[in-house]
């Protein structure tokens, strides 16, 4: 009967110590599976890991409207922004379970139609090709023979690229690869038109082709250096000016007037301000989907590997003239009179207007 009695203690010993290592692991379970459903649960207050929770699980997921919606509306309304870049990488990094953005870059498994990345020298279009690669995994083309984009070895024709960068006012092609092949033209099934003010953009453009090599360099890009502050003042600049002005006022023209295919406006201020979102709709531009890791990824490049640090007095302020302001302001006016209202980008076309009285 003792015997009984000890087995009976025992069992219930037992089972008690089961009961409470099944309580133990399941209320954690309980209360990830409770602050998955948040949304459904109404009781259940939003508290400072709902974001993160929604981060994780969606990381994998390709992106929508609804899940973004979600995911941005919850951190704002906790502090945390997720789709601008004040969005940093180490907040990822410390948050996300899985975080990886090592990344291999493919060529095209198969042919798609070729897109063209237009923009005036100086917009940011080499930043950008960088964006669209992190979010799509795939080589960007050029019309150019790049040096530092793999993807710009091969002429476009060749089917193994689709995103092409261009600085032409057509569908010209002077890539190596293409002359072997005969092909002189390219045929674009949409453009993207990358849209910078243009005291800006033909500031960045000087300064590249008259850079000088950086001390101590072996191999020298004129993207890497600075111009010297001389030929701002020997009178280099103002020509530069007089002609490079209307010039880019041409080139946003032919791709935003006369280019008769689908166009997708990319402002380069608001890429630079709101990097993720803009990434995205440029995404749905071109029919790709993309997960919210890609984009999570974006944030590790908000600059560019190839952007270049300005001395402090290269300045808009300072390097341009009252004439030279009423010569860019007169080009930015003609251009918005074009395409402002026709591209919805009027607004932005008049925030790049200076004083010049």
């Amino acid at each position: 009967m003792s015997f009984v009695l000890v087995a009976m203690k025992t069992w219930r010993f037992k089972t008690f110590i089961i009961i409470k290592l099944l309580l133990a692991l399941s209320i954690p379970v309980l209360g990830y599976y409770l602050a998955d459903n948040l949304s459904r649960l109404k009781f259940v207050t939003m508290d400072s890991w709902s974001c993160k929770l929604l981060l994780n699980r969606y990381q994998h997921v390709n992106v929508r409207d609804s899940l973004l919606r979600k995911v941005v509306n919850l951190c704002s309304r906790e502090g945390t922004s997720c789709i601008d870049n004040r969005f940093k990488i180490n907040y990822l990094k410390r948050n996300l379970w899985t975080f990886n953005c090592t990344q291999t870059w493919e060529y095209l498994r198969a042919p798609r139609p070729l897109v063209a990345l237009a923009s005036y020298q100086g917009s940011g279009n080499t930043w950008t090709r960088e964006l669209i690669e992190t979010a799509t995994g795939l080589h960007s083309g050029s019309v150019y023979k790049d040096w530092n984009f793999v993807g710009s070895k091969l002429c476009p024709a060749r089917g193994k690229v689709f995103i092409i960068k261009t600085h032409s006012r057509s569908n010209a092609t002077g890539h190596p690869d293409c002359l072997k092949m005969g092909v002189l033209q390219l045929n674009y099934s949409k453009a993207i038109y990358i849209l910078r003010n243009p005291y800006h953009t033909l500031l960045a453009e000087f300064n590249r082709k008259n850079a000088q090599k950086p001390p101590h360099k072996t191999f020298f890009n004129r993207g890497e250096g600075v111009a010297p502050s001389r030929v701002f003042k020997n009178g280099k600049w103002n020509k530069y000016l007089k002609y490079r002005a209307n010039t880019w006022g041409h080139k946003a023209a032919f791709w935003l007037a006369k280019f008769d295919r689908p166009v997708h406006v990319l402002v380069y201020e608001r890429l630079k301000e709101n990097t993720v979102s803009e990434v995205y709709n440029l995404m749905k531009f071109l029919n790709i989907s993309v997960t919210f890791n890609s984009l999570y990824c974006l944030s590790s490049n908000t600059t560019g590997n190839y952007h270049r640090v300005k001395p402090k007095w290269m300045t808009i302020e300072k390097l341009y003239s009252k004439k030279m302001r009423k010569m860019v302001n007169t080009v930015i006016k003609d251009v918005n009179a074009k395409v402002g209202l026709r591209r919805n980008v009027t607004d932005v076309l008049n925030s790049y207007l200076l004083k010049d009285d």
